[in-house]
């Protein structure tokens, strides 16, 4: 039992015993009422008894509970350290999967160099060539797709040009751009990023380009989807250009999942002609 059952238990029976030593103290006058300190007697020991049982049960109740929340705990500790160990068998396993797919090739290198030094029998360059071509197929790089920008420009032909001239209409001047797949591989979720210069404005919004929340206000997102080996069809854009300016940047930027790492910006200028308003001198007064 725990400290403060015992307690308990001593503090009841200072109160039975209190309780005996009063009773038992009674004058002698009372005497005739014997049988009324009889009963108070059985009680008072009686309520001891009961008293010292339900304290006894209640500590042991309170111990079964706390052993019973222990073993809970046990189990709790024993499902987690159960749950730590399946993760490090799963990591374990997949490094293990790595290390079997580098030691497979490795193992198909080693029986190549072995046959190569055995008697170069008919059968034996037919298994050298068998490994050979499983080896190529191994380390061959997977294709990767390869795309290029360009102005659309009437009456050209497969060449694809960086700079073009355009016109300009009150500061308004307007271009074509268009994207090229140059690989034979069909490039897949294709993304292309057109970037103008920084003092320059988008006239219009370009049909099919989105501006990317938290992006700069001079770019813009156009997503193709696939794009074979074809040239794409042209993208119109206008621009605003300050009257100062006579020629500009416009930088492109492609992604897709199986392309080529394009790092920076492609860049491609446009050449803005303007014509100058004439200065007609007003008549000369008499």
């Amino acid at each position: 039992m725990s400290a403060s059952s015992w307690w308990s238990i001593a503090a009841l029976f200072l109160t039975s015993a209190s309780a005996f030593i009063a009773l038992l103290k009674e004058k002698r006058e009372k005497r005739g009422k014997r049988w009324h300190r009889n009963v108070l007697l059985a009680f008072t020991a009686l309520g001891l008894v009961v008293g010292v049982f339900l304290i006894r049960q209640t500590s042991k109740d309170a111990s079964a509970s706390d052993q019973q929340h222990q073993r809970e705990r046990q189990k709790d500790v024993e499902q987690i350290a159960g749950l730590t160990q399946s993760i490090e068998t799963q990591t374990k396993n997949n490094e293990l999967q790595y290390l079997r797919n580098r030691d497979e090739v490795h193992r198909l290198q080693d029986q190549l160099t072995d046959l190569q030094k055995q008697v170069a029998t008919e059968e034996l360059r037919k298994k050298m060539d068998a490994l050979r071509v499983q080896l190529d197929k191994a380390l061959a790089p997977t294709p990767r797709a390869r795309l290029q920008t360009g102005f659309w420009m009437e009456g050209i032909g497969d060449e694809l040009r960086t700079e073009t001239y355009a016109p300009a209409d009150e500061n308004v001047v307007a271009f074509s751009v268009i994207v090229q797949n140059v690989s034979d591989v069909n490039a897949k979720g294709v993304n292309l990023w057109l970037r103008i210069c920084g003092a320059c404005k988008f006239h219009t919004e370009p049909a099919g380009f989105a501006h990317v929340a938290g992006a700069p206000d001079v770019e813009r997102l156009y997503k193709f989807g696939d794009l074979p080996a074809v040239r794409s069809q042209k993208m119109s854009i206008e621009v605003e250009v300050p009257e100062s300016i006579t020629k500009i940047a416009v930088g492109t930027k492609y992604r897709c999942d199986n392309c080529e790492i394009e790092k920076d910006f492609q860049q491609m200028w446009v050449t803005i002609g303007r014509i100058p308003f004439p200065k007609i001198a007003p008549p000369k007064q008499r």
